[in-house]
Order: C-alpha cells, then sequence, then structure tokens
C-alpha cells in the first residue's frame, strides 16, 4: 500500500516546494519504474530515485515519511479488516476440527448434536480511538 502511493506524495511534495500546479505524468512513470526496480532488488534503480529526488531537494526517508503519513490510517483500517478475517478463519478451522474429532469418536447424543456457533465481529470502520486503543485491546485480548 505504502509504495504505491509514493509517486503522489513525491509530487505533492515537490509541488509544495515548488509551487508547481502540475508535475508530468512522464515523471510520474519514471519514477514507478525506479520504484519497481527497486522494489525488485536493482540497486542501479534505487540510485537513480535517490538522484532524482536530490534534484527537488528531497530524500527517499522524508518522501516514504510523508507517504506514510499520507496512508496511516487506510493502513490502520486494512490491518484490522486482515486481523478479522484470520480470527474468523481460526475460529472456522477450531470449529471444524471439533466436528472432526466428534465425528470421530461417534458421539452421537443429542446434546452432542446441539451445536454452537461463535461469531466474532468485525472491527469498526470508523470506530476505536487509533493505533493506540487497537493496540490496548489487543494486549488485553478484546480485540474486535
Amino acid at each position: 500500500m505504502l509504495h504505491a502511493t509514493l509517486p503522489r506524495a513525491m509530487s505533492s511534495l515537490i509541488a509544495d516546494g515548488q509551487d508547481l500546479v502540475k508535475v508530468e505524468t512522464e515523471w510520474v512513470a519514471s519514477v514507478r519504474k525506479f520504484l519497481m526496480g527497486m522494489l525488485a532488488g536493482d540497486e542501479q534503480a534505487k540510485q537513480k530515485l535517490e538522484q532524482l529526488l536530490e534534484t527537488f531537494g528531497l530524500s527517499l526517508d522524508v518522501v516514504t515519511a510523508a507517504t506514510f503519513e499520507e496512508t496511516i490510517r487506510s493502513q490502520v483500517h486494512t490491518d484490522r479488516m486482515v486481523e478479522a478475517a484470520y480470527e474468523r478463519r481460526n475460529a472456522a478451522y477450531a470449529e471444524l476440527e471439533r466436528r472432526r474429532a466428534r465425528k470421530a469418536n461417534g458421539a452421537t447424543a443429542p446434546s452432542d448434536r446441539d451445536e454452537t456457533i461463535h461469531e466474532v465481529d468485525a472491527p469498526p470502520i470508523d470506530g476505536g480511538k487509533g493505533p493506540a486503543d487497537h493496540a490496548d485491546r489487543a494486549a488485553s485480548g478484546k480485540v474486535t
């Protein structure tokens, strides 16, 4: 997520610093090319990207920090959704394992057939108090 929005953050920083209204689409395409090369481990692409940023008085660290600032909210929401999906998956696996164990033991009593399904709620979209609240709830075992 962070790397996908890096060119936009770069454009914003350059436009703010030099009062540019619009950054050329060709420039953004070359930044994306260098960025993809850098992510693939190409040291030459990283050097070219750093040289390009230096021409505008920026560094890769500054641009990464600005990008992180722009995307932190959606990253937190994505993290909560992934965590909720992970918990639902684990609950489904536990239920499946419990049913397999009952079937293997030959349990057929009416009380054994009385199944209780446990639901796990998805996290609130705009609820909570932010990452600190989420970390406190996770530490106490009350993550929703």
